[in-house]
């Protein structure tokens, strides 16, 4: 993992508030994502900000919202070949296994959380992350951090290889990724969760500094996501 470059990464979309807005509204001008990753996407979002979080955990209805969300980002493709989630009821069960994890967590924001906390806040996601099992693959890393994403909006982002694994380590003008081993891929997370973090306080992000009524603005690391896609696609655009 290089670290180095992943810190001139942070550099580069986080100058100052105008420049990372930039490449927020480049996102939303090269819009391309729609439809169900979308519309599932925002009623896991709309649970979460207007039910108890304990009795979410229970209800099946925003467990079907969020394996839907994840089918309809790429996780899980017809045929044999692709990702594959695993069925509907171990899927559930893998999260509600975590609730008391989850619980300790959902208070958790990234852009509450003070320094004295994250050492803690790390410790909780490391372990949910070992214990979720989501995919039928060996490799957890992009479908337990969509996951964890939707069950923890505010803290945790969902990660991907064609732009947040090829913006920090990999190269800007090439779709392919790095390759990593499965023994690497919490350290990775964990990683990538605090450079979204770094990100936020260099920006001094809130949530009044972006329009909320657009698709994919539904939390901060959500919105520094989208930084990251619009700032890839503003480096690899023909004009």
């Amino acid at each position: 993992m290089n670290k180095k470059l992943a810190l001139e990464r942070i550099e580069m979309i986080s100058k100052d508030k105008q420049s990372f807005s930039k490449y927020v509204a480049f996102y939303y001008s090269n819009e391309i994502f729609g439809g169900p990753s979308v519309y599932f996407h925002s009623k896991v979002i709309d649970f979460i900000r207007n039910n108890d979080y304990a009795s979410l955990l229970k209800n099946e209805r925003f467990m079907e919202c969020i394996y839907a969300t994840l089918a309809s980002w790429g996780m899980h493709r017809m045929g044999s070949g692709g990702s594959k989630m695993k069925n509907f009821d171990e899927f559930k069960d893998s999260i509600q296994m975590n609730e008391i994890l989850l619980m300790r967590l959902r208070d958790y924001r990234l852009d509450t959380l003070p320094e004295e906390n994250k050492m803690r806040a790390t410790e909780l996601l490391k372990e949910l992350f070992n214990k979720l099992r989501v995919m039928q693959s060996n490799s957890n890393l992009v479908g337990n951090s969509k996951v964890i994403h939707h069950l923890l909006p505010d803290l945790v982002p969902p990660i991907d290889r064609e732009y947040t694994l090829r913006f920090f380590y990999g190269s800007l003008t090439s779709k392919y990724s790095p390759q990593f081993s499965k023994n690497e891929e919490t350290d990775i997370f964990i990683n990538i969760v605090n450079y979204f973090w770094t990100i936020r306080k260099k920006v001094s992000l809130t949530e009044n500094d972006y329009d909320k009524t657009k698709s994919f603005n539904t939390s901060i690391p959500k919105v520094i996501d989208n930084a990251i896609i619009g700032f890839i696609q503003s480096v690899t655009s023909p004009d």
